[in-house]
């Protein structure tokens, strides 16, 4: 009974933090955590409380967005969820590359790739290696460093376009509306 009222609360969260009522979301969140946990699914009361750290990121709190992201990527690390554990240092390197510090925001990039380099990108959280590699070449970008970010959409739509058509497409537009605006991709690119 805890885990479905759990689900609906994180669900009630999503719709809360898409519309960036994000206090109303953390508290749903948070509330949903206890509930999963009170189930025993820890994964998802981890993936909640990276969920809160999102939240935090939303509204410019970095520090604890970042403590909190590394807790839960932890968490993930000792429960074997390998996507979500990616996902986390996704979180982490998205918080410090909003926040200008490149070369921290290009560390955790990397290490989400190292993790996720493995993880089918159509199960789970896997998708989160083709946001790796495109936030990675956004600060490529953000460094004026066009070929390195270039490498990295390649690597991008090599590796998750042959997996399907929908996916590689959503990981190239990803690629060009997404944090970079990478200047050497045109029509021809899609």
């Amino acid at each position: 009974m805890s885990a479905a009222i759990a689900e609906k609360l994180s669900q009630e969260a999503g719709a809360l933090r898409n519309q960036g009522q994000t206090a109303e979301a953390k508290a749903k969140y948070e509330e949903a955590e206890r509930l999963f946990k009170e189930a025993g699914d820890e994964i998802k009361a981890t993936d909640c409380q990276l969920l809160v750290a999102t939240c935090l990121h939303m509204e410019g709190n970095l520090e604890e967005s970042v403590r909190i992201a590394r807790s839960a990527a932890n968490k993930f690390a000792q429960l074997g969820a390998k996507d979500l554990e990616g996902a986390a240092y996704v979180n982490v390197g998205s918080a410090y590359f909003n926040d200008d510090q490149f070369d921290k925001a290009a560390e955790w990039f990397k290490k989400a790739l190292v993790i996720l380099k493995d993880v089918d990108p159509l199960v789970g959280h896997g998708y989160y290696y083709g946001i790796a590699h495109t936030k990675l070449g956004s600060v490529y970008v953000k460094e004026g460093r066009f070929d390195e970010a270039k490498h990295e959409l390649v690597i991008l739509i090599t590796k998750l376009a042959p997996r399907g058509r929908a996916i590689g497409r959503t990981a190239r537009l990803h690629a060009i509306k997404n944090d970079g605006n990478f200047p050497f991709v045109n029509s021809n690119t899609l």
